[in-house]
């Protein structure tokens, strides 16, 4: 792994639980020992590293454990959600923001264009195969931290410009913006078509959204993911075509052979 990385402001999986509902330490501990106690959990090790994958795809918890040595225990570094899908985009690295404990990070770049920043899920895992510049494949998938109709500043009059006085729609407007305080996290609108699928994790439901940005250079889309939506997230609100949506989310992403044995 090339030594440019830099620390991120902020390390921490807390608002990506939220999306679940109440997370406290009980069903932490409740959750890493069914992880651990499972036969059937995916395990990868790199050096002290080892994470454990439990619980049932596409959305799954990744519990990461550094290996004690003599009579030390083993420490539950981390845990978080883990998005198993196939979503292989081409992104090439720009930066890696390392966090404190080594074993996680958020990965820059841009894919098509754009601009990307997302949490590698599996980073403990493929380090040291990474090198700024170069461009590799990862799955990406999205979860939600806020998903709601958009009803502020659909229509507007331009005061000045070449187009001053006309009437402006961006109600069909697409848009997806990293929040580069919090690593991984976006906000983003577009335009509503529909959720093509219902899961459940975690005791809760989980409906699908494909969202995607066009390219400006060529047909088809510069960056797409799946993003997950709990009934929690959406409050109630159940979208109809061609609304405008905007929220908020978390972007996790892992390199596309890594679950390969």
């Amino acid at each position: 792994m090339t030594d440019e990385t830099t620390k991120e402001k902020y390390e921490g999986h807390g608002n990506n639980w939220a999306a679940f509902g109440e997370f406290g330490e009980p069903e932490f501990v409740s959750m890493g020992k069914k992880i651990i106690e499972d036969n059937k959990a995916i395990v990868k090790t790199q050096g002290e590293l080892f994470g454990m994958i439990g619980y049932e795809p596409p959305i799954r918890a990744l519990a990461l454990i550094r290996k004690g040595e003599g009579e030390k225990s083993n420490l539950l570094d981390s845990m978080y959600p883990f998005l198993q899908i196939g979503n292989p985009i081409e992104i090439e690295i720009s930066k890696i923001h390392e966090w404190g404990n080594k074993g996680e990070a958020i990965i820059e770049g841009s894919v098509a264009g754009p601009a990307v920043s997302f949490f590698d899920a599996l980073y403990f895992l493929n380090k040291d195969k990474y090198k700024i510049g170069n461009t590799y494949l990862f799955n990406l998938a999205g979860l939600a931290h806020s998903f709601m109709k958009r009803t502020e500043n659909l229509e507007f009059v331009p005061e000045s410009g070449p187009m001053k006085g006309e009437k402006m729609d961006s109600s069909r407007m697409t848009a997806y913006m990293p929040n580069h305080d919090y690593g991984g996290e976006f906000t983003f609108c577009h335009p509503f078509t529909s959720f093509d699928g219902k899961i459940e994790a975690f005791g809760s439901t989980l409906y699908r959204y494909q969202f995607y940005i066009m390219s400006a250079t060529e047909n088809g889309a510069a960056l797409s993911f799946p993003l997950f939506v709990s009934e929690k997230v959406l409050k109630g609100y159940k979208p109809e075509l061609n609304d405008s949506v905007t929220g908020s989310g978390w972007l996790q992403g892992y390199l596309a052979d890594s679950l390969r044995d």
